[in-house]
């Protein structure tokens, strides 16, 4: 046998062997590990067998095809049964022995890894793979084999590759591709039975996995299959426990069954046998039969289903649904359907259901058609306008923006007019929101006819608004007016004018003829006074006889003249009420707006109030323009009056004393407090700012009285540090009016025990003794009593006589300082400083001089023999805790203690030449 004949006869045997191979494991699949060991191992024995009918070409040297059984091993079973086919073979070459041993087991090893690298690297299904590929994977495997008898000696191995080179290279690449092709085409074989298996099972577990109850039955309406449901359906409802019920298995005629179960009492079954023949035969597509089935437990509710299969000998397949549970709900639906028509309909207000998306309505209850007469039909084809009053803001629009808002932003409650079918109008209050109705989206109307309770909202409108008696609008609709005329005048700069009426003598007709003439009288004027207005003029009824008319869009405040004549005219006009002819007439106040400071309606009307008494005053039957400058003047001291209030509650006030002296000896003889207001804002301010304000006002005496009381605690103060002085007080001609004055001195003297009263020193101003003589006379007394002397402040200011001087007992006359500052340059000043000396020389009263501001009014007052002094020239007011330090400084100017007039007697004022 030649070289090539031989390799041929092996390969062939490896073929054959290859074949026994793919039917032998055609039944199982190589993915679990002990299929993949077995055909390793049957691999490994194919190898062995190649080896036991070799090409011997000597001793130890043979040739067979265990390298393409091995390569495409790799190739196709996968590194493990290579592996392991791979051991068998290598180790039983090794056993043979031989020159070329190891040199085999090498060309084993070589062509099992080159197959299992050809695998990794074919990225395609190996069932694809051509015969190209394999042929190359042949030829490098060989190559590499014959590559392997280059480890033999030289010489052993050019005998080997000359006798062999040729024919494997010719043969084994060749018997590779044809070997590989049939193995691919083996793969390919197993995967379409595996698909063919996989879609059986998958088929299958569809089957069994779907709760209906499924069998087949051929054309003759044999059942040939069934599913897992329908045969435990059998088994569960058999009349024999632990046996599927008769006629339900495989084999069993099921036209037969329907057959024997025609009668009266089973219409289903007939109407089943007749579908499925239907079916059978191609007159129908397919055919459903809903039908009760009673079980030996329970009734139950089944859905049948008939579809033709397009499968030789096979004619439909049969479908029981149990729907049991879809018939009670349908049952419970009805019932909840018919409970939920039944109150839909009971509801005393109007229900829509409307789509939420569209908005149509969907539904409506009976209530709906009542109120709207129309038929429940209508009811659905009517437009969202057409329920409508039609026009804004009750048209369509309006209605489908409340759906929207309904649907996007919660529930909305208007009240709506509404069009009957008739075309009546009715108000309606509408209340939508989105609702859940099953699985769909709805917006629920409810609507209740409130005509009833707007007509009587209009009546009590009209009511709050109007005046019963004359129509006229009241107190409350006028505000509203009067608020949008003022916003008119301010945008369009037109004045308005507010004429606050009231009528005079009308309280005489009611008196006089009754009230139901005076009605009829204010009934009368009403309508005449309207009349003379013109058109968005507002005439007003507050009550009683009291009108308020407010004229709007006035070029100027004169051109309301004629308005107002015309209304006096109206009012005063005779009005026959039966047979009187009863007349009044009218007097008018009259405010205009905008004013120069910010008012309201209601100062308004306080305004045009005010100057209505004025035109009362003034003779009755006349207008009167109300005073802006002088409303705002007593607004302004009434606001100084509270400033003032507070400040004596908050203790602002605080006391500055002036000093007294004697200009001859330097005594400090006394001290003048002087009141000041340490203002939170404007700081310290002297008396002018705030003493007008409350000159002939009551607050004046609580702050005269305050000013004593703390001239005697800080006298108790400088006592306490050793300095005894006597202070004045000044008082106000209201303070000294008051019946209880020397009461109020007294208590307040009795407050502080410790102050000698002659310490105390009351200064009362010439001018406000004069009022009432006798009074002060009398309070002077009375204070002298007490042991309180008295000052007569700035005389010279009043009469000066000597009769008022006889009659008031006071201790010191005070000149005033007008008389002392001119001194200096007016002779009639030093003629009224003689006189004033004189008479207070010859009624021995202590003269002391105001207004000392130089050394040289010193002087000169020294020089007519006026010895006490008080001024700037000594010192200026200053605070309580200034005054000691400044006491014990002070010495009086050289020019004034040095001259001849201060040698005389202390006690006998000099008189000047």
């Amino acid at each position: 046998m030649t070289t090539f004949s031989a390799l041929l006869n092996n390969a062939a045997l490896l073929i054959a062997q290859v074949v026994v191979l793919d039917l032998a494991t055609s039944h199982y699949r190589l993915k679990a590990w002990w299929p993949q060991i077995v055909t390793g191992a049957t691999l490994g024995v194919m190898g062995i067998g190649l080896m036991l009918a070799p090409l011997v070409l000597q001793p130890g040297i043979i040739f067979d095809t265990r390298s393409v059984l091995l390569c495409l091993s790799g190739l196709f079973f996968g590194p493990l049964p290579t592996a392991i086919a791979m051991l068998m073979t290598a180790s039983y070459r090794l056993s043979q022995g031989g020159a070329a041993a190891v040199a085999g087991a090498l060309v084993i090893l070589a062509s099992g890894c080159i197959g299992i690298f050809w695998r990794h690297q074919h990225k395609k299904p190996l069932e694809t793979i051509d015969w190209r590929s394999l042929y190359v994977l042949g030829l490098i495997v060989h190559v590499v084999m014959l590559a392997m008898m280059l480890t033999l000696p030289w010489e052993t191995a050019q005998n080997v590759l000359s006798n062999i080179g040729g024919p494997v290279i010719v043969i084994y690449p060749l018997a590779t591709a044809a070997l590989g092709l049939l193995l691919a085409h083996r793969l390919e074989r197993q995967k379409g039975i595996s698909a063919l298996r996989d879609s059986e099972e998958l088929k299958r577990a569809i089957l069994d996995s779907v709760s209906s109850h499924i069998a087949v039955l051929n054309r003759e309406g044999v059942i040939v299959a069934v599913n897992a449901p329908w045969r435990r359906f059998a088994l569960e409802n058999s009349n024999e426990p632990g046996k599927p019920a008769k006629n339900t298995d495989i084999g069993v005629n099921y036209l037969a069954i329907c057959r024997a179960r025609f009668d009266s009492t089973c219409q289903e079954a007939q109407k089943a046998h007749d579908g499925i023949l239907m079916v059978l035969e191609g007159y129908l597509p397919d055919f459903t039969l809903e039908y009760p089935c009673l079980l030996p437990t329970q009734q139950r509710w089944f859905t049948m289903t008939v579809t033709p299969l397009r499968v030789e000998n096979l004619g439909v397949v049969i479908t029981h649904t149990d729907i049991t549970e879809r018939k009670l709900a349908e049952e419970t639906l009805l019932e909840s359907e018919s409970r939920f028509r039944e109150t839909f309909n009971a509801v005393s207000d109007a229900i829509f259901i409307h789509d939420a998306e569209t908005g149509h309505v969907i539904d409506v209850n009976r209530r709906m058609c009542e109120m709207w007469g129309c038929t429940r039909e209508e009811a659905l084809a009517a437009s969202i306008d057409g329920l409508g009053e039609g026009s804004p803001p009750y048209s369509a629009v309006e209605a489908s923006e409340k759906l929207r808002l309904a649907r996007t932003e919660g529930p909305q409650i208007f009240d709506w007019l509404a069009r009957a079918s008739d075309g009546r109008l009715f108000w309606v209050e509408v209340s939508l929101r989105l609702a859940s109705i099953g699985t769909q989206k709805r917006i629920l109307a409810m609507v209740r006819d409130i005509t009833e309770r707007k007509e009587h909202e209009k009546q009590l409108m009209h009511i709050a608004h109007y005046d019963v008696l004359t129509t006229l609008p009241n107190r409350v609709l006028l505000a509203d007016r009067l608020q949008l005329a003022m916003t008119e005048a301010a945008r369009d700069n037109r004045p308005l004018a507010v004429a606050y009426l009231d009528l005079d003598g009308f309280k005489t007709i009611n008196d006089k003829h009754g009230h139901e003439a005076g009605d009829q009288l204010l009934i009368a004027l009403a309508a005449r006074m309207k009349k003379t207005l013109r058109e968005g003029d507002t005439l007003a009824r507050l009550g009683g006889d009291e009108f308020v008319a407010v004229l709007r869009g006035l070029p100027d405040s004169e051109s309301s003249i004629p308005l107002l004549t015309r209304l006096l005219g109206a009012a005063s006009h005779p009005t026959q009420v039966g047979e009187y002819a009863l007349q009044v007439s009218a007097s008018l106040g009259v405010t205009f707006y905008p004013q120069t400071e910010e008012v309201d309606a209601d100062q308004l009307l306080r305004q045009a109030d005010q100057a209505m008494y004025q035109a009362k005053l003034a003779g009755k039957n006349r207008f009167h323009f109300f005073d802006t400058a002088n409303d705002r003047s007593l607004r302004e001291h009434h606001e100084s009056l509270e400033h003032i209030r507070r400040a004596l509650r908050e203790r602002e006030f605080v006391l500055h004393y002036q000093p007294k002296v004697n200009m001859c000896t330097g005594a400090v003889i006394g001290v003048e407090a002087l009141i000041r207001w340490q203002h939170p804002e404007k700081g310290l301010l002297s008396p002018a700012a705030f003493l007008p304000v409350i000159e002939d006002h009551p607050l004046s005496i609580d702050i005269g009285e305050w000013v004593i009381e703390a001239a005697l605690t800080q006298m108790e103060h400088w006592h306490a540090q050793g300095l005894n002085i006597r202070v004045s007080v000044n008082i106000g001609a209201r303070q000294l009016q008051q019946m209880d004055f020397t009461q109020r001195l007294g208590e307040i003297l009795a407050n502080h025990p410790a102050i000698s009263p002659k310490d105390l020193e009351l200064e009362v101003l010439e001018t406000s003794a004069l009022e009432d003589l006798q009074q002060a006379s009398q309070v002077i007394e009375s204070c002298r009593a007490l042991g309180v002397t008295l000052a007569l402040d700035d005389f010279g200011t009043g009469y000066s006589s000597l009769t008022y001087l006889k009659h008031l007992s006071v201790s010191t006359i005070k000149i005033d300082q007008s008389f002392v500052r001119g001194m200096l340059n007016n002779p009639d000043d030093i003629a009224i400083l003689r006189g004033v000396l004189g008479m207070a020389t010859a009624f021995h009263r202590e003269v002391i001089a105001e207004g000392v501001e130089t050394v040289e009014h010193g002087e000169l007052l020294l020089q007519m023999g006026c010895e006490l002094a008080q001024g700037y020239g000594v010192a200026r007011p200053m605070p309580a805790a200034d005054l000691p330090s400044w006491a014990a400084a002070w010495r009086p100017h050289p020019t004034w203690s040095n001259r001849q007039a201060c040698e005389q007697d202390p006690t006998t004022p000099a008189m000047a030449e």
